[in-house]
């Protein structure tokens, strides 16, 4: 099974940003899998999850190398491919007019030899609840480097369990990467239709046009929040419901008092009457920086409205309270984009060695396949930040990457 090597190494320097230092983790991509005809990915290593196929497809689309990932979710307790990871793995071979083999449900082996990237209208459907948002992770960022604008489809589940909510991809990621990394403002995303849990059946559309180049970014200085938003939804449920997780979750953040009392908290209570039952709340900061942090909650018959409310605002409270600059959601989601940006990209985000293992693993697989595919070199370190909590500092050397020519 092919791993990557850890090298580390101890600075003396102190970051501009911060007031602290320590021991930083380089990382490099294996040199013999670079050199080879096909990137060979262990798809059984860290999370061990579907992230790692996506990510290894997204990245072969766009730099034309022949990939093929193995033990796909070996531990998982339906290892394999499900649908949503096939139909990913089908919609990059479509895209680029790929050879593929071993794309079949529940395969645990997949290997794709694609061409070219070309534009044009997709759509997937997962025939399941399976997550629209993980499709989106595999095929937008592949979409930017077309030479042609790309549409998408995507149906399937928008609030899924063990899935970020596809609200996240519009009122966090998106504004993220056209802030700061140059993705066009015609990039568009409509979450059109929910779908929840078991027959999914919603309906997302993306819109994307090419983009020249991804630019090197710096999200290092968190400010304070200037206003906080969001969304509550639910689906053949009484109005109330969603009204009761708004004011509980307004309760929640006020008593936390991490920001002023004329901070506004707006969050738009949405009625739906999709094909099941379902609600859920998704919760952003802004700050005087720009940054978004998120907090968000699923419903479920045992949890009460008030509940799922209070979750919500717990898990905004937990990102604001680290003070870093993107949340345990955003901080793998980036890796992809850093890797492939003209220069040197950098964040901070929470010590996920004392809180949070599992993004921890998330985070060091994304580093792990980039390295992989694209023979980056990355750090981690631990250093200070303003408010004087130790945070992670993520850099990443990007490669440059170039869209593809028609």
């Amino acid at each position: 099974q092919q791993q990557h090597s850890f090298v580390t190494h101890v600075h003396t320097r102190t970051p501009a940003l911060c007031r602290a230092r320590d021991r930083r983790i380089y990382l490099r991509g294996d040199r013999h899998t670079m050199a080879a005809s096909t990137v060979e990915i262990n798809g059984d290593y860290l999370e061990g999850g579907g992230q790692i196929l996506r990510n290894a497809a997204a990245l072969a689309a766009i730099l034309k190398k022949s990939v093929r990932i193995g033990e796909i979710r070996k531990k998982r307790s339906n290892p394999g491919m499900s649908p949503q990871h096939l139909k990913g793995i089908q919609l990059i071979g479509e895209m680029t007019s790929a050879q593929l083999s071993g794309d079949k449900a529940r395969s645990m082996e997949v290997t794709l030899a694609p061409q070219s990237l070309h534009g044009g209208s997709y759509e997937v459907d997962t025939k399941t609840a399976g997550s629209t948002m993980l499709l989106t992770q595999v095929a937008f960022p592949a979409a930017l480097f077309c030479p042609e604008p790309c549409d998408f489809l995507l149906i399937g589940g928008t609030n899924a369990s063990f899935a970020p909510p596809a609200d996240y991809f519009d009122l966090v990621l998106l504004p993220t990467l056209k802030r700061v990394a140059g993705i066009s403002e015609e990039c568009s995303y409509e979450l059109e239709r929910r779908g929840f849990f078991p027959r999914g059946q919603g309906r997302v559309k993306i819109h994307t046009v090419p983009t020249p180049s991804l630019k090197p970014f710096e999200l290092v200085k968190r400010g304070s929040v200037t206003r906080v938003f969001g969304r509550a939804y639910s689906s053949r449920l009484p109005l109330f419901v969603a009204s009761k997780m708004v004011k509980r979750a307004t309760q929640v953040l006020r008593a936390a008092k991490l920001f002023p009392e004329d901070v506004p908290i707006d969050i738009e209570i949405e009625a739906n009457d999709v094909t099941d039952v379902g609600c859920g709340i998704v919760i952003v900061a802004e700050t005087s920086e720009g940054c978004l942090l998120a907090g968000s909650a699923l419903g479920a018959k045992d949890r009460k409205a008030p509940l799922v409310g209070q979750d919500a605002a717990n898990d905004l409270i937990q990102n604001l309270q680290h003070g870093g600059c993107v949340d345990q959601y955003l901080m793998d989601q980036l890796i992809v984009f850093m890797a492939l940006a003209n220069g040197t990209s950098r964040f901070t985000c929470h010590d996920f060695d004392e809180q949070d293992p599992d993004h921890d693993k998330h985070m060091q697989t994304a580093l792990y396949v980039v390295q992989q595919m694209c023979g980056v070199t990355a750090s981690i370190s631990t250093v200070t930040a303003d408010n004087g909590q130790r945070v992670k500092l993520v850099e990443v050397q990007g490669i440059g990457a170039a869209p593809h020519t028609a």
